[in-house]
């Protein structure tokens, strides 16, 4: 608050963090085994099986230090309210369950219908492993080595250098310097309620993915020098904590929150976020008269009264932030594809090859605009682009003239190679509360439920929910505009939700970026010895 220097002259501190020396160790392990064989079981029919056993399990703090939300348990730092914390080390139990029955049969074969044809098919389950630190590391905890202390009043410095160091008018404790910390009354964090709580690792983090793939072909030579290639390729993941991304382990779609108000909750209070009315006496503080009946109605003694009454009716109302549910194997993924390619050899060292895709991408990771029904999770995954076709050409300088000549010309390659295909599904816009009148200028689902949607992958965003007019106003991948002067994007399109309504989905299959070729030439030259 104010000017930070002058708080800095006048030895006022805003801001804390006791941060003792620790080396946490987290790890897992996972091992591997598989059989496999080929069976040529006539001259024409072939048959590959195979049997893999995947184990992995959940990754951990190898001491047991690391902390736990247990929902059941009494909080010592919130009267005895419900959801304290526990570790490994004290409670002697384990957060998660490590799944033992990784059976994953392979199953695989080629015929040979005719002397030119051949069917090919395959089907097979595979097992992801169960996270890296990308995934778990970040999110479970570090034993409370990391105190970090705010002002148990707004705006007035946590401590003044004249006085000595306190926290809050307190002295520091040993418990604050100590590492690790078992203390169950750590959180929330520093002491200020509402505050941080701790993550909470799903009870099947060691339950890895589950993909069931399968595909089968059929391939034709059509001349001697030309082989066309017709594929049905699909796959079902379930049980995914996580999904691959170029960047890494993304946390996928989390679909369950442990401390939002829910439509059952607020009706349990006489509340419902179709009436303005109640909109308003969960946004006000519970300690103003704008409360209605729940003005000084307070969880436990020691809650804030500037706190809101959205705040106070929560199912932990200790914690503000924190509780993430960690490696909630709730995932699913959906692909079904049409694969065709074209091999074709021609003469003097010249080859082509193209492939056309149709293709269909489902998951869950976007999160459901409601969490009242994770159903309306299913939708096309940000990667999905309908139709992909691919073409390269590849030509090989043969020996010609002269040796001297043949020298310069030989070995020799020219490749080209180009990409076509949909654009990729675009977010749909951030809600606003733009046109909400001024009492419920803050009535973001946010702030009065504390969840917009389930999916961190895109930010907890609330978003726009679509009017049937078209996303754009030009053809994007026409050519025939001018992106300096031209406005794409139609704002009819789109509406922000009522006060008090979740927000629609994240990506539609209509909302794609602009086609984005790639097109490569390449020369080279092989030297031999």
């Amino acid at each position: 608050m104010g000017f930070p220097y002058a708080s800095f002259l006048l030895g006022a501190v805003d801001h804390a963090t006791i941060n003792p020396p620790s080396i946490a160790r987290y790890g897992k392990y996972q091992l591997g085994l598989y059989a496999q064989d080929s069976w040529k079981i006539t001259p024409k029919f072939t048959l590959d099986y195979g049997l893999r056993y995947d184990y992995s399990t959940y990754y951990r703090e190898q001491y047991g230090r690391s902390p736990q939300f247990a929902p059941n348990a009494p909080d010592p730092a919130a009267g005895g309210q419900p959801g304290d914390v526990i570790y490994q080390a004290t409670c002697h139990c384990q957060f998660a369950h490590n799944y033992p029955y990784g059976f994953g049969p392979r199953l695989g074969f080629a015929y040979q219908l005719s002397p030119k044809t051949v069917l090919r098919g395959g089907f097979g389950v595979v097992y992801s492993g169960t996270g890296s630190a990308a995934l778990f590391g970040n999110a479970s905890g570090n034993a409370a080595a990391n105190n970090p202390f705010n002002p148990s009043v707004p705006g007035q410095p946590i401590m003044y250098w004249g006085q000595g160091v306190t926290i809050n008018g307190s002295p520091i404790t040993a418990a604050q310097i100590a590492w690790p910390n078992f203390s169950p009354s750590y959180y929330p964090v520093g002491g200020v309620v509402p505050g941080t709580g701790p993550q909470y690792l799903d009870p099947n983090a060691g339950r890895p993915a589950r993909q069931y793939q399968y595909s089968f072909t059929v391939q034709r030579e059509i001349t001697p020098n030309l082989v066309v290639d017709a594929s049905y390729v699909g796959n079902r993941g379930i049980w995914w904590p996580t999904y691959e991304d170029e960047g890494g382990l993304i946390t996928s779609g989390n679909m369950v929150r442990y401390n939002y108000l829910s439509p059952q909750l607020l009706s349990h209070y006489g509340l419902s976020l179709s009436n303005p009315a109640d909109l308003t006496i969960l946004l006000a503080p519970v300690g103003s008269p704008a409360a209605g009946p729940f003005m000084n109605h307070i969880p436990f003694a020691g809650f804030p009264l500037t706190a809101t009454v959205a705040q106070s009716l929560r199912p932990f109302p200790q914690f503000n932030a924190g509780l993430n549910p960690v490696a909630a194997p709730l995932g699913d993924t959906w692909y079904n594809s049409l694969q065709t390619t074209v091999n074709k050899r021609f003469s003097h060292g010249l080859s082509a090859t193209g492939a056309f895709t149709w293709s269909k991408s489902l998951n869950t990771f976007a999160g459901t605009p409601d969490p009242e029904n994770y159903a309306l999770a299913k939708g096309i995954s940000e990667y999905n682009q309908p139709f992909q076709v691919r073409m390269s050409l590849s030509y090989a300088l043969p020996k010609w003239g002269p040796k001297i000549v043949s020298y310069l010309v030989r070995d020799w390659t020219l490749n080209a190679f180009g990409d076509w295909a949909s654009g990729l599904p675009l977010l749909a816009p951030v809600a606003n509360t733009a046109g909400y009148p001024s009492s419920l200028a803050s009535a973001t689902m946010a702030n009065l439920t504390f969840v917009t949607n389930t999916s961190p992958v895109t930010a907890d965003n609330q978003y726009q929910i679509p009017t049937g007019q078209p996303f754009y106003n030009v053809n994007i991948n026409c050519h025939c505009f001018d992106p300096n002067k031209t406005i794409v994007l139609n704002p009819a399109a789109w509406a922000n939700p009522a006060p008090g309504q979740y927000g629609g989905a994240a990506y539609y299959n209509g909302f794609r970026q602009q086609r984005r070729p790639v097109e490569n030439f390449g020369i080279g030259r092989t030297l031999q010895n």
